[in-house]
Parts: C-alpha cells; structure tokens; sequence
C-alpha cells in the first residue's frame, strides 16, 4: 500500500493520462496545438501557425480523413508543404497509429530528411514518443512508443518490398529512378506495402514536378478530385483561380535590356494580379489578403466523392514569393530553357514542356494595332473570294470570315459568336459584304464547320449529327471538318472521307456524309510562319481587334516533350483555361 500522498497523485494522473481516449483533433488543429518548429527546421521558428499559410489547412487535413486513401501534392518550392507532411507523422503517432514507411529518392536522402527533420519533429512536438534508453534510429527504423517508421528509398527493392505497413509517404516522387534493381517501379512497391490495411491505410505522393511524363504529374490527372486553390477578388468579391495566365506586367521599353527590366519590375513592385470579373488590377497587398480568405476549389461536381485528391499548388498561393518577384525570374528565365524549366517547375508547380514554336502576344498585338486602317466588314479589292470557318461549341459557335488573294494574301473581314445554325446561314451562307472601291459585293464561297463537340447544352442530341445534318443542307457550300484522331500524323494535310454515320439514339438510322480530316498541326505550323512573316505581310487583320482576339491568337504554342519515350512536337495552348477558339477558326482557314 503506498502511504505518500504525493506519490499517489502521481501515479493516478499517470494512469489517467495512459488511460485517458486521445483528443479528437484533425491534423490542422493538432499542428497548431503540439507542433513547434526549431530554428533549424523554419525560418519561422516557435509555434506551428495555420493562418501564416492557410492553404495547408485543408491539406493536412487530407491526411486525417478516413473517407481519403490517396493524397497528390503537386506542388512550387518552399511553401510549407513537406512541414506540413510531416505534420501528419506526429498526428499519426498520438491520434491513428499504424506502421508506417517513408520513402526518399536514394539513401542519403533517407538519411538527411530522417536526422534533420523527422527526429526533430519527435523530440521538439511530442517528446512523450521517444523511446527511453534506445536509439531513436535503428537499421533505418525510427522506433517510437506508438509505432515505427520505416525508412526507405527508391533505389532499393529489399527496402521497399520488407514489410506491411499502413501509411505511405513517396517524397519527392520526380527525382526516382524509374525501377529499382529487377523488381517493379518504387512507387509501386511501395504502394503494395499498404495493400493489407485496405480502406484504412493512407497513401501521400508529394513533389515539385519536372515533366510532363514524370510520376507526380502522372499520379495527378489519375486523381477525379483534383483542387486548385482560389481567392476572392479584393474589389468584386468573385473568386479566382491564382493561375500565371492572370499575372499583368507594363510591356518593356524597346531600349531596355530584359535583364534591367527584370530588376525593374522587382525594386518598383510594377506587377498586377488581374480579375477577369470586375478587370481590377490586384497590388501584392491585395493579394496577401486574398490568400488568406482563399480556400480549395474541387473539379468534382457537387455532392461527388473521391477516396483519391490531388492538390495543385503554385507560388502565386506562397505568402513567401510576390507577384513582382516572380515576373522578374520569369524575365530572367525567357533566353535560358534551363532557367525556364526550373521557373515552370519550381514557381508554377507544372511540368515543364519546351516551346519549338509560338505567335509572340506582344508582336501580335502590333500587328492588330498597324492593321486598324482595314476598315472591318469592307473586302480588299485584291482579294477574290471569301471563306468563312466555324468552331462548334456545346452552347454556340465562334466564326471567322477572312479575304483571300494571291500568293495567300489574307486579310480579316469578320468575326464573332453565334447562337445556332440559323445564324450560321443568316449571318455567313446567306450575306453579303462589299468589295472597296467599286460596288460588288461578295459571300462565302464555303462555310467550313468543325464537327466536334458532344451532346448541346439545348439536350438536341449530339452536335457532330447536327453539324453533318447542316452540311448536308448544302454540300456545294457548307463542308464539315474534323482533326485527325490519335496521336499519328496523317498521311497528307486533308483527307476526303465518305463515312456512314450513325447517330446518338436506339432507332436512329446510319446516314453517308462527306467529311475532311485536318491535320490540324501541320495548319497550325503554317498559320504561325503567315502571322510572323513582314515582307511581304500575308496575314493581316482589320480594326476592332481587341486584347481578347489577341489572348486567344497567341493562346496555343508548339511544345516539345516525350510520350512513350518518344520525342513528340505538338501545339497546346500554353496555360489551363486559356481560350483558343478564335485561333481554330483561323486554322480552319
């Protein structure tokens, strides 16, 4: 029996505090309860602080969640989240044990992150998970009371293919080799580590991206619930996505090196995040505001789900970085593909494909501005026939009609937006527009239409059927197109196909319809050598080109990249969202 009073208490609130269920925390809230960061580990050394980088809230907290098996970081440099990965370590530790293995690149890797990160974290956050009397690092197993962590790379089958375990963290997943010795890829020997804890175990693949074909951007479009992080407009309130494409800068002087104006752009903070909803021009103080009141947007309709989420994280979101900071390294970086890609790859967090081939935005607009003697809607008196082409949209179609003459002289006449096919006939098959100096007029020769597109936004059935409909209405005229399909150039530029069709529907009958097959990469080289030529000009636009005609103009560049091992040269528009359609239709031409 023991007699000392203070021994007692002692040892019943030791048995309370053994008993007694952990609290029910998330791994956000555990962070900012129990997580210090030491002086070697964070600039920002003390308390771990949710609202310094709010954007790592609803990450960490991917971590936790049961009904979440998969989480992808595709991620910029130094943001926070490797931390906030290991956040989730000492979570699991006090919260949800289980075995757990750690995954680096190659062995010193291990090594370093295991001695200069993870033991920290444990003595500096939840020092009642030190092993007393035994090292805290065994034959690369981290042994604390709860569970152990193995460590491992991707050089080495043996490590990976050792034992079962419920948590997986692949770190730096872009810098693996892509098998280790004869076995399977690393990424999928670690994976059937975790196969026996079936819906309880956790998977986390982080890595700031290299190219389009690496793991991390793999693993990413695998993932139906991809989020991207977005903010509220600090003047209309609209969100949006902190993407580069909404990046402005003043345009350069023509006397000025790149380089100084580079600097320049830095030391006088010129650079301006823009809204596409109220066409304000954000200051870096109204973007710090705005991160902080942002919050992850999900490609997953309302009310889905997904065990697998990928997170897509740029330097835009990073309080760290600055609007003008990062125009200045993109400047730095045009005239060094090396500087480029680690600019794509390190700031933006995308993969990097080389550009072979682009119509430059700022040449361009010069042009558009030199053209705006052109009065739009007047017919050269050079020219000697018309062609109008269509972009099919699921709500509407993009057109363009352009003058042609000798020697592939053309010059814009008309564009815009149509609500359906009897605008289509009204507006281009059945008008006319006059010829300068003289009292002609002209119409179309032939209308071409793109015959892609899946079922209208009306709920009339598909638009490839109600676009070959059209142009059997008129097949002198009206000429449907499609793209080459697949990977595979075609054998020439246009092929002429007589195709049987069948339409969308149980009794809907086959019908035979003429269509030609673009090889639309091919036109798109040859569109761009037009636009860039200047003696003589070939391409030439009229007045009322506006900053939108120009975006979409230049909005699509050629990229070098490898599919398959494969070298491939395409044309893509150059970043997620940007609108091409204006540029298709004079493809089309």
């Amino acid at each position: 029996m023991i007699k000392n009073p203070a021994l007692l208490e002692e040892l019943r609130a030791t048995f309370a505090t053994i008993v007694r269920p952990p609290e029910r925390l998330t791994v956000s809230e555990w962070a900012a309860r129990y997580r210090r960061l030491s002086a070697k580990e964070s600039a920002e050394a003390g308390r771990w602080r949710n609202e310094r980088a709010p954007y790592l809230v609803e990450i960490q907290d991917a971590f936790g969640n049961p009904d979440i098996d998969c989480v992808v970081i595709r991620k910029c440099a130094q943001a926070g989240v490797s931390e906030s990965v290991r956040n989730a370590l000492g979570y699991w530790a006090t919260q949800d044990p289980g075995p757990a293995m750690w995954v680096l690149p190659d062995e010193k890797a291990a090594r370093e992150v295991t001695e200069e990160r993870l033991i920290p974290l444990i003595r500096n956050s939840i020092p009642d998970q030190v092993m007393p009397g035994a090292r805290q690092l065994r034959k690369h197993v981290l042994k604390l009371r709860a569970m152990e962590v193995y460590l491992a790379w991707s050089g080495s089958a043996q490590a990976l293919a050792s034992r079962p375990v419920r948590y997986v963290v692949l770190d730096e997943v872009d810098k693996y080799p892509a098998f280790s010795g004869r076995d399977a890829d690393p990424i999928a020997l670690a994976r059937a580590r975790a196969r026996t804890f079936a819906h309880r175990r956790k998977i986390v693949l982080i890595s700031t991206p290299t190219l389009a074909e690496a793991p991390i951007s793999i693993e990413y479009n695998l993932c139906a619930d991809q989020r991207t992080y977005v903010v509220p407009c600090a003047e209309c309130g609209a969100e949006l996505a902190l993407e580069w494409g909404a990046v402005r800068w003043p345009k350069r002087p023509e006397k000025l090196p790149r380089a100084n104006f580079a600097e320049k752009i830095a030391a006088e903070d010129l650079a301006r995040l823009h809204c596409k909803h109220c066409d304000a021009e954000l200051t870096e103080a109204h973007r710090q505001r705005m991160i902080i009141a942002g919050r992850w947007l999900s490609s997953l309709e309302a009310g889905a789900t997904s065990r697998r989420v990928g997170f897509h994280l740029n330097a835009l979101a990073n309080p760290w970085a600055s609007i003008s900071g990062l125009v200045s390294k993109w400047l730095k970086a045009q005239d060094n593909v090396g500087a480029l890609q680690e600019f794509v790859n390190q700031e933006l967090g995308e993969p990097f494909v080389q550009t072979i081939k682009r119509v430059k935005e700022g040449a361009y607009r010069d042009k558009a501005l030199r053209h705006r003697r052109h009065e739009r809607g007047v017919i050269p008196a050079w020219a000697g026939m018309l062609l109008a082409t269509v972009d099919s949209q699921r709500d509407g179609f993009y057109f363009m009609v352009r003058a042609w003459g000798h020697d592939y002289k053309s010059q814009l006449i008309e564009w815009g937006f149509l609500r359906s096919f009897d605008e289509v006939r009204d507006r281009l098959l059945d008008a006319y527009w006059p010829v300068a100096d003289s009292e002609e007029k002209m119409t179309p020769r032939h209308v071409l239409i793109d015959a892609g597109g899946g079922i209208t936004s009306d709920e009339e059935g598909s638009m490839t059927d109600r676009v070959y409909r059209f142009a059997l209405s008129d097949p002198a005229r009206i000429i449907a197109i499609r793209g080459w399909p697949g990977a595979k150039r075609p054998p020439r530029p246009v092929t002429l196909r007589s195709i049987n069709y069948t339409p969308p529907g149980v009794s809907a009958r086959k019908y035979k319809v003429a269509v030609q097959m673009l090889d639309t990469q091919y036109y798109k080289d040859i569109l761009a050598s037009r636009i860039e030529a200047e003696e003589p000009e070939m391409w030439l636009e009229c007045e009322g080109v506006d900053e939108d005609f120009c975006k979409q103009m230049t909005s699509e560049r050629k990229y070098f990249f490898r599919r398959g091992g494969k070298a491939v040269a395409q044309w893509r528009v150059h970043y997620k969202g940007a609108a091409n359609h204006l540029w298709d239709c004079a493809v089309y031409q």
